[in-house]
């Protein structure tokens, strides 16, 4: 198994247009999930410095797509604005147990904060 793909995120912190990001994954790379039954997806991040505790993305912050071979996580980041100024970040996939991480890296905040 090999390590999730690396993915860092620069947001500017108060345009709420700026805060939607889109992670588009093959659907042959998740193949013990079945997107047509419930699964959750979640986002923590963990501020880099200082000691605010870790952010999770609310599972009202995500669509999720899947078809034509894809997977489309539609992510809205705008919760996060004013925690932290870097953080790093994993986005996770759970269904019935099983638990994938499908990408990491660091989200960072700039602009107005």
């Amino acid at each position: 198994m090999s390590l999730p793909p690396k993915q860092d995120i620069t947001l500017w912190a108060g345009d709420t247009d700026a805060a939607a990001r889109m992670f588009t994954f093959a659907a042959a790379a998740l193949p013990a999930f079945d997107f047509a039954e419930p699964f959750f997806v979640a986002l923590v991040a963990r501020p880099l410095s200082g000691y605010d505790a870790a952010a999770e993305l609310p599972s009202e912050n995500f669509a999720v797509t899947a078809g034509g071979g894809k997977v489309t996580i539609a992510a809205d980041f705008s919760p996060f604005f004013g925690r932290f100024r870097a953080a790093g970040y994993s986005l996770k996939i759970s269904q019935s147990g099983r638990v994938r991480t499908l990408c990491h890296g660091t989200i960072t905040m700039v602009g107005e904060q």
